[in-house]
């Protein structure tokens, strides 16, 4: 019978497991973070907790759970707007439901699959290193456009 990280490393849903080096600099990410931006990211974490079961990299470090937490750092560093993430996240998984405030960020975030998650955290990298220019269309609503 393999042992359990064998099972976990190949799970689709997951992804194969980090390295070391990579949960070490999330945390040292997280860790970087204001009171208040931990406190939304630990929201959202214990959200997605009892909604959908647990996101922590640190509880299982596969490669879905580091990009998700990536991803929600990378946002608060560029600037926390919850409508700028939902837009984001609605972008990459098709689901207009997103934009919903009804529906907890923790929902959406815990049910990404490994390629949402995968795009969620390269739209944060590329909207923060400039790459995506953030635009609003006639109903107000955040929309991305590559960067000219």
């Amino acid at each position: 019978m393999p042992a359990l990280e064998d099972a976990v490393a190949v799970d689709e849903f997951e992804g194969p497991m980090v390295t070391d080096h990579q949960l070490t600099q999330l945390v040292e990410a997280i860790s970087g973070l204001d009171d208040d931006q931990r406190a939304i990211l630990n929201n959202i974490a214990a959200e997605a907790h009892r909604a959908v079961g647990s996101i922590s990299a640190k509880v299982l470090p596969s490669r879905r759970r580091w990009l998700i937490a990536r991803a929600l750092v990378r946002w608060m560093r560029y600037g926390w707007d919850e409508d700028i993430v939902r837009a984001a996240l609605a972008h990459v998984t098709g689901d207009p439901m997103c934009h919903q405030p009804m529906v907890g960020l923790g929902v959406i975030v815990g049910r990404l699959e490994l390629a949402q998650a995968d795009a969620f955290c390269a739209m944060a990298l590329a909207v923060d290193d400039g790459h995506y220019s953030l635009t609003f269309d006639d109903n107000g609503t955040p929309c991305f456009a590559e960067a000219t």
